[in-house]
């Protein structure tokens, strides 16, 4: 492909009287770039480990050369100590690589554990965090005066809605009505 379109290129920059074979080679690298990528395509479909790796992650495979099974275990234990302990998850700015910095695990491989660990997205790992803790006031008798607003802001949220839709994903209840239900069990007992 590269030759045909060097020796067209050629021929029009020297101005040669050749329109019939620019044509000709052009029609062949046009021709030739086509079936190419169709095979290409073709191949890529039919054995998808051609194609692997190209959106530029590490496959689960490839990370395992990296951690071994022990130091994913370590993290793993480090990882819920530091959440446990620290509750960085408050922080409602809180990033990946704000996490991985404060935790001391690299970026990638904190992404690697959490997506493969835990089967959640980061966001999802730090919402369910933030979730438990909201659960816990949501239960608590003497923090019945805290409006739901009072509690997402001081859980880590920024937006009410985002709040609603993630609790409710969580516990199939919206505040308000875990809420309810929490405080009339405590009455019974």
């Amino acid at each position: 492909m590269w030759i045909i379109d060097l020796v067209t290129s050629l021929v029009f920059w020297f101005d040669l009287p050749l329109m019939n074979f620019i044509s000709i080679f052009s029609f062949a690298s046009i021709g030739t770039n086509f079936v190419v990528a169709n095979i290409l395509i073709f191949w890529g479909l039919k054995r998808p480990e051609i194609l692997e790796g190209m959106n530029g992650e590490i496959d689960e495979k490839t990370e395992r050369h990296i951690i071994s099974n022990e130091e994913r275990q370590q993290f793993l234990t480090h990882l819920e100590e530091f959440m446990k302990n620290e509750k960085i998850y408050f922080e409602s700015s809180l990033t990946i690589s704000g996490l991985a910095q404060r935790v001391k695990i690299p970026q990638r491989t904190l992404s690697f554990l959490i997506n493969n660990s835990y089967q959640q997205n980061f966001f999802d790992f730090i919402n369910s965090y933030r979730i438990e803790a909201a659960k816990r006031i949501l239960s608590d008798p003497s923090k019945k005066k805290l409006t739901i607003l009072e509690i997402l802001y001081q859980v880590g949220f920024n937006s009410k809605s985002v709040f609603n839709t993630v609790f409710k994903k969580n516990t199939g209840l919206t505040p308000t009505d875990y809420r309810k239900s929490m405080l009339s069990e405590s009455k019974k007992a």
